[in-house]
């Protein structure tokens, strides 16, 4: 998988925050952010939601209908 350039912005507490509000694991949101592991079209579009649609959730998951 790739990473998400629209998420290379996030690091350090921004990222800790996002992922305190999703309420997943920081390291699980690093992995996504780095291509390491997939988001489900859920959280990507939790993820859009959260960054007030900063990053996509098409950024997220390609497949995004």
């Amino acid at each position: 998988m790739n990473a998400i350039p629209e998420m290379k912005t996030l690091r350090g507490k921004p990222l800790y925050a996002l992922a305190q509000r999703l309420g997943i694991n920081p390291i699980y949101l690093m992995q996504i952010r780095s291509g390491y592991r997939r988001a489900s079209i859920p959280l990507a579009v939790r993820i859009q939601r959260e960054t007030d649609g900063r990053i996509p959730a098409r950024a997220i998951r390609p497949d995004f209908p």
